[in-house]
């Protein structure tokens, strides 16, 4: 793999809720600016501000890769017009569906099947979530031609400008993929909601108190992601550095 890459930067630090938002990392290589997730619409303005804090603004992204399609990872997608936009055919599908139900039920009922055969089901019935529904609801709104016309599906491929690797990941969404980088000497994988912060990732390797969910397909995904691997920069939360063990850092603005 060709190493063309000359910065990495957590653009949106992934938060869990009430805030709700995904990770944005931000990957300039010798001749794209790339972003891995958008993050959620309620946090555009800092995403913006970070932006212009690397001397960008929304035009100078050419590529975002998406790790997968739920509304905290990608909701400012619309702010990209000149972005390839990366993604798999069925998450692309599920987000359909997703905006099919807004269109067919009211705010409440839409939510309801939004979460009804999701892993957050009883943390969404719990009303621990009630702050955000609204927001969720009216961040859901279907593509634009422009978009669709810039999808380009990685469903089979492996590499991206001969310096981006796509890892296939499994569970928490239809089709979810990673990315593995190479940056000052060190192996990145940019996981999304795979591995959704060190916390979970802890209780896995401890074997303790284990999170909610698929517990094969977070192993599973565990065990991939930390495969010849130095830093995790999980969906939700600081990256952290396999070796120390500790949170780094470095890659913060």
């Amino acid at each position: 793999m060709l190493n063309t890459i000359t910065n990495v930067k957590i653009i949106l630090k992934g938060v869990g809720f009430p805030e709700f938002s995904g990770t944005c990392t931000y990957i300039k290589t010798l001749n794209h600016n790339i972003l891995v997730d958008t993050g959620s619409f309620e946090h555009r303005g800092q995403l913006l501000e970070n932006l212009n804090k690397l001397d960008l603004n929304p035009c100078d992204i050419d590529a975002v890769i998406l790790t997968h399609m739920h509304i905290d990872h990608f909701s400012n997608l619309s702010m990209f017009e000149n972005a390839k936009i990366y993604t798999t055919k069925a998450e692309l599908k599920a987000y359909e569906n997703v905006v099919l139900m807004k269109k067919k039920y009211t705010e409440t009922d839409a939510m309801d099947e939004v979460f009804n055969d999701s892993n957050w089901k009883k943390f969404y019935n719990s009303g621990f979530m009630d702050s955000q529904k609204k927001k969720i609801y009216q961040s859901i709104a279907p593509l634009s031609q422009k978009q669709y016309d810039n999808i380009v599906f990685i469903d089979d491929v492996e590499k991206l400008f001969d310096t981006l690797e796509f890892i296939q990941f499994y569970g928490h969404s239809d089709d979810p993929r990673g990315v593995r980088i190479n940056y000052g000497c060190r192996s990145i994988v940019i996981c999304g909601d795979a591995v959704t912060n060190k916390r979970w990732f802890d209780r896995v390797i401890g074997q303790g108190d284990l999170p909610k969910g698929d517990y094969k397909d977070i192993v599973r995904n565990i065990t991939i992601a930390s495969e010849k691997t130095n830093v995790i920069i999980p969906g939700h939360g600081l990256p952290f550095d396999l070796k120390t063990n500790e949170y780094d850092k470095s890659f913060l603005l």
